[in-house]
């Protein structure tokens, strides 16, 4: 009976183990994830605005060099 218990002990570590495992990985993968969302949010939000732009007819103003690029001209 001893026996029985010793190996239920021994699985039920191991088990625990693992979960903890895989919980650290998903909590590295969510964090890669948010990381790049974060990067790549404000090329995406912009790329969003021209794309707005053009289809309500307006012209996307793309002059460089004077802080007024990205921004929707109406006709």
């Amino acid at each position: 009976m001893n026996a029985l218990f010793r190996r239920l002990r021994r699985r039920s570590r191991s088990a625990g183990q693992g979960l903890v495992e895989y919980a650290l990985l998903l909590a590295l993968i969510a964090i890669v994830v948010v990381g790049s969302l974060k990067m790549l949010g404000g090329a995406t939000n912009d790329k969003f605005d021209q794309v707005n732009c053009t289809m309500e007819g307006n012209e996307w103003k793309t002059d460089n060099g004077n802080q007024n690029s990205g921004k929707c001209k109406s006709k």
